[in-house]
């Protein structure tokens, strides 16, 4: 149906949305092209293109990537249509569907990083917060020329603390893997 680029908000910024888009490759405008910066653009929203952060590394397949690297590529996406199945599930922490239930695929869950509670690069003082995502298990990403890292919208594997859920069951730091399902 379609496939294009993961954008989400700036993390260096606040407001704007707080979930993840699948744009097309090949957007459609019903206004003209973007203008130059002015002084009223602070008070729009932002979408910039997702990139892969560090702590992607050694958990995804590469297969789908050339055995790239995905590190600080760019996030491609894919919007898909069933037949014959109306009900879409993510079940987090599962990497099988429900009895009688088709599985899409599996992967790991995904959001905006928490750099902040390190006191990390990325840490501006600001809570933010992005939807969690099932991201394929075998991901792609496409190598942007002149990326240098700036207003970029990285995305992190999440990660269990068991604070407050049975830690015998949710171990800290055990990466949360996803199976999406349908029926």
């Amino acid at each position: 149906m379609l496939t294009g680029y993961v954008v989400g908000p700036n993390i260096k910024d606040g407001g704007s949305g707080s979930n993840l888009l699948c744009v097309p490759a090949r957007p459609e405008w019903q206004t003209s092209g973007g203008s130059p910066a002015d002084d009223s653009d602070y008070e729009r929203g932002e979408l910039v293109g997702v990139v892969y952060g560090r702590a992607v590394r050694n958990l995804f397949s590469y297969e789908n990537n050339g055995n790239a690297e995905l590190w600080n590529r760019l996030a491609t996406c894919v919007v898909c249509h069933v037949t014959r199945r109306s009900s879409v599930l993510m079940i987090p922490a599962m990497a099988q569907c429900p009895k009688d239930w088709a599985m899409e695929y599996t992967g790991f869950l995904m959001s905006s990083p928490n750099d902040a509670r390190r006191g990390g690069i990325m840490s501006f003082n600001l809570l933010r917060r992005s939807s969690y995502e099932c991201w394929d298990g075998a991901p792609e990403g496409i190598e942007v020329p002149g990326h240098d890292g700036t207003r970029q919208a990285p995305v992190m594997p999440v990660e269990v603390k068991c604070r407050t859920l049975p830690c015998d069951s949710y171990a800290t730091g055990q990466d949360v893997n996803c199976v999406v399902c349908s029926k």
